[in-house]
């Protein structure tokens, strides 16, 4: 199942990738595209390696350079650096409780 669900995945990207507008997601100016982009790009970057799918961005040039600008985007990066932050504190072994 998971890997059929990466398949289809891949497949969406090659999209995306055709579609990328430059240099925001559908074009010259910051739109609900990127608001729809960034943090897709970031659930395929960040938390898809828990299921084994890494990598998924590498062959895909245009959505790789835009998640890097974004990443560099001061407003951007803010929302990035809480769901890095989010993740991060997910993945921490939590208390047992009695």
């Amino acid at each position: 199942m998971v890997e059929a669900k990466i398949a289809e995945l891949k497949k969406m990207l090659d999209i995306a990738e055709k579609m990328m507008g430059k240099p925001f997601a559908a074009g010259a100016a910051f739109s609900l595209a990127d608001c729809y982009a960034i943090p897709a790009i970031f659930y395929v970057d960040t938390l898809l390696p828990v299921f084994g799918a890494t990598g998924l961005l590498k062959p895909h040039k245009k959505l790789s350079a835009y998640a890097a600008k974004m990443r560099k985007d001061k407003m951007v990066a803010s929302v990035l650096r809480e769901m890095d932050e989010s993740w991060a504190a997910w993945q921490q072994p939590k208390a047992q409780t009695a």
